[in-house]
């Protein structure tokens, strides 16, 4: 879903992997490699071929970069719409506009990844401390039960050594 999500409105391969950053995926998609492949925040790994053919999508390398061409050529088709339709000065205010829709779109979604991180730095830290407090809890509990050890053998060594009892 999230490759379907970024596949929709990135117009270059470095778009599409910081979309996917934001989706909680990490994308290996160079030159240097024959295939793409998605890394989920638990590090599990899995390549577009495996997509592709579990989901019977086009999203090998050549597929997405077909598909950011499309989308770029979907922009330009629309700015040229809108420039016969509203004149030049239309266009150069839809164009403006979108490009400071665009800036906020993108302000918005680095400060969720930024929250997103704090709210996981405060997860991780409390989940410490309560491993620390479980941790505790245990080595108090071994503690108690090593006295209680203890103050058995010495009553039964000081049985021993009273003697019979009259």
């Amino acid at each position: 879903m999230a490759i379907l999500k970024a596949l929709e409105i990135c117009f270059s391969k470095e778009q599409f992997i910081e979309k996917m950053k934001q989706f909680g995926w990490s994308v290996n998609f160079t030159d240097k490699r024959k295939h793409v492949t998605f890394q989920n925040q638990d590090g599990k790994k899995v390549r577009d071929s495996n997509l592709s053919k579990t989901f019977h999508l086009n999203i090998n390398k050549e597929g997405l970069e077909n598909e950011f061409v499309r989308n770029r050529q979907k922009l330009g088709d629309t700015i040229r719409n809108n420039t016969r339709e509203k004149g030049f000065e239309g266009s150069y205010r839809q164009t403006e506009s979108f490009l400071r829709e665009s800036k906020a779109a993108r302000r918005d979604s680095e400060i969720k990844r930024r929250n997103s991180a704090t709210d996981n730095r405060t997860i991780q830290n409390a989940e410490v401390e309560s491993i620390a407090s479980v941790e505790q809890r245990r080595l108090e509990k071994h503690k108690w039960s090593d006295e209680q050890n203890r103050a058995r053998e010495t009553g039964k060594r000081n049985k021993r050594r009273s003697g019979p009892e009259l």
